[in-house]
């Protein structure tokens, strides 16, 4: 199912956003100071058609140069990880509670790798993927801070980003719009449809709350098990 292949393409190792700048000065500059910013808030929405067949995947997410924390809902599941001081917390599907409380696995960061799927699967959440697309995009704009262009689907950037947010199939005639704002990214738009047209795509962002601190509180004692305590169990 669609579903399933697009939870384990989340897990694939995460690739690295690029570094090309875009065709126009004042997206490149926006695109810079945008990855560099202290914080962000962002909303993603994925909009997959396949055969007829509507599926979505909702994420919200904040971060900042140590914190992240992502949620994300889709038809039937939703989950949340977050990375808070020395440890990842992932949330159970749903929520749901073990043993009538627990519904976090911590695990240190130490003791992951930095391939893992894991962490893996949370980079893939945040907006670097995002940011990555704008960088390759052949993009030209207007005075109304509007760029818009074409992205080629067979650019290994733009495969590996996009890899993890559709489970793995290949969209093409990709069309980006990005919206700049106060000299910062803000919106963007990506379309595009399998080669056979049965399949089409479409992902809408919304970047906010730039530079605002961010006020995340981890789960409380009695909420969460730790995964080594969890093996030893086993």
């Amino acid at each position: 199912m669609l579903a399933a292949a697009l939870f384990a393409a989340l897990s694939i190792s995460f690739a690295a956003s690029g570094s090309r700048a875009a065709e126009k000065p004042g997206l490149a500059d926006a695109l810079t100071r945008t990855s560099h910013l202290a914080s962000l808030h962002y909303a993603v929405h994925i909009g997959i058609s396949q055969n007829g067949t509507p599926f979505g995947l909702h994420i919200r997410g904040q971060s900042d140069a140590h914190t992240v924390s992502v949620h994300f809902k889709t038809q039937g599941m939703s989950g949340g990880d977050l990375v808070y001081g020395p440890y990842l917390y992932v949330e159970a599907p749903d929520g749901v509670a073990v043993n009538g409380t627990i519904r976090w696995l911590r695990t240190p960061l130490a003791r992951i790798p930095a391939n893992s799927r894991e962490l893996a699967a949370m980079r893939a959440l945040k907006v670097g993927p995002l940011l990555a697309l704008v960088a390759r995009g052949r993009l030209h704009g207007n005075t109304a801070g509007i760029f818009r262009g074409p992205v080629a689907y067979d650019d290994p950037v733009v495969r590996d980003s996009l890899a993890h947010l559709t489970g793995g199939i290949e969209f093409r005639a990709l069309r980006l719009t990005v919206h700049v704002q106060r000299g910062l990214i803000d919106r963007l738009r990506l379309t595009g449809k399998t080669a056979d047209g049965t399949s089409t795509f479409s992902l809408a962002a919304h970047l906010f709350a730039f530079n605002r601190p961010l006020h995340l509180v981890p789960p409380k004692p009695g909420t969460f098990m730790d995964l080594e305590l969890e093996q030893l169990s086993e």
